[in-house]
């Protein structure tokens, strides 16, 4: 019976320790709230997407749907979508194409949101695709002008965001290819 008792207070106090420290991760919920929007927006200042988002998205893990948290959680996605829209405007496909992979690989489309995001993973994977396609044209006009290293040189950066681009994949194998062939004619003729 004695045993039991004992366990019974362990048991107890543990639950007490555990209430306490539920109740004060709760008092200090909206100030970890708001140091993490605090963090986040400083790596957006800084470029780093990708951490932002990383930081918003544990967050709302860890908090649930809280408005506060979710309202800059998708300012911030629209603001990271805005940067991309305007490196795309200006023609650095590179940049945009970037800025729109961390923005789909973030999962930030997936989530479910107390207010909408200005776009949606059909519209990342629009905008990627667009992103790949006026790359790979710039990479063939370098192709064409005889350019193959910088021809190949702009197709990586597409991998870099498109992984997966079969068109690029099978420019960069036949331009490799054709390298080899230029080095084994240079190699024999002298």
């Amino acid at each position: 019976m004695r045993m039991f008792r004992s366990t019974l207070s362990i048991i107890l106090c543990c639950s007490l320790a555990a209430l306490i420290s539920s109740c004060a991760t709760f008092r200090n919920r909206p100030r970890a709230i708001a140091e993490t929007v605090k963090q986040a927006q400083s790596q957006v200042a800084l470029g780093d997407y990708q951490k932002a988002l990383a930081l918003f998205a544990v967050a709302d893990d860890k908090y649930g749907r809280d408005a506060a948290l979710q309202h800059h959680y998708v300012r911030t996605g629209d603001r990271i979508r805005s940067a991309a829209d305007t490196a795309f405007q200006q023609g650095v496909f590179s940049q945009a194409g970037g800025i729109y992979h961390i923005l789909l690989e973030s999962g930030i489309t997936g989530r479910r949101f107390q207010e909408p995001l200005s776009f949606d993973t059909a519209y990342l994977r629009g905008r990627i695709g667009s992103c790949s396609k006026a790359l790979m044209e710039l990479g063939l006009v370098k192709y064409r002008d005889d350019d193959l290293d910088g021809a190949c040189s702009i197709w990586n950066k597409v991998l870099a965001f498109d992984p997966g681009n079969k068109a690029v994949t099978k420019a960069l194998r036949t331009t490799g290819k054709q390298r080899q062939r230029l080095k084994s004619l240079s190699a024999t003729g002298k």
